[in-house]
């Protein structure tokens, strides 16, 4: 697993290497879409843990083939914080009494991830830094929608501040799946303005280091700009 090294020759040295990767993928072959989301106790796959997991499956056109939405449960002693459940809602409890063991959860999703789909995040390097650091899943694919966005737009890239630009105002829940619904809506969104310019495949594998949210994850197969 490759890490971000804080000096010009380690990140030029993660470039040489994710290119040639990248160039074997250049026009990778895909028959599902997979929109990802989760709900955690903070930043860090290494320090944090998932609360919540929200899957949304489509073919290529937009068209849903199937839902996944969990609550995970915590290890022992390991809690939520405030500011996490005044943002979600989720507690301790409700995990306890609504939530799957990890173990539990990595069985039930695995069949999404077969090398055939292409995976989409709205913070790529967050969400596959959990899905990899916590259940061991690591797709050949993906696409971070923030990065794709902040190269069309010249406005705030979140999820909620796009949503709201060109589907009307709505506050965001911070609940996995409704997450990965509004996912795809400014996914699909990006793909009708952006005709005509830049290809999707331009933006498989794609990593960018971006004001408020550093790479804390970056994955074996990505390209770091």
């Amino acid at each position: 697993m490759n890490s971000i090294v804080r000096c010009s020759q380690g990140i030029i040295e993660i470039i040489k290497v994710n290119k040639r990767k990248l160039k074997e993928r250049r026009e990778i072959k895909m028959s599902r879409l997979i929109f990802l989301d989760f709900e955690t106790t903070g930043l860090s796959y290494r320090e944090d843990y998932p609360t919540e997991l929200g899957i949304l499956e489509t073919d290529l056109e937009g068209n849903v083939i199937s839902e996944y939405e969990s609550l995970i449960k915590l290890p022992e002693g390991k809690t939520v914080p405030k500011f996490i459940t005044d943002l979600t809602g989720i507690t301790e409890e409700k995990l306890e009494v609504e939530g799957k063991e990890i173990e539990e959860v990595k069985k039930e999703i695995e069949g999404y991830f077969t090398g055939e789909e292409l995976v989409i995040a709205h913070h790529a390097s967050f969400d596959l830094g959990f899905l990899n650091g916590h259940f061991d899943i690591e797709p050949d694919n993906f696409m971070c929608t923030r990065v794709a966005w902040s190269d069309f737009e010249r406005e705030s890239a979140s999820l909620q501040n796009i949503y709201n630009r060109h589907f009307g105002q709505k506050i965001q829940e911070h609940r996995a799946l409704e997450d990965v619904y509004m996912l795809k809506l400014i996914y699909f969104k990006w793909k009708q303005l952006n005709k005509g310019n830049k290809d999707i495949q331009e933006y498989v594998n794609i990593l960018k280091e971006m004001e408020g949210r550093k790479l804390d994850y970056v994955p074996y197969n990505a390209l770091v700009l």
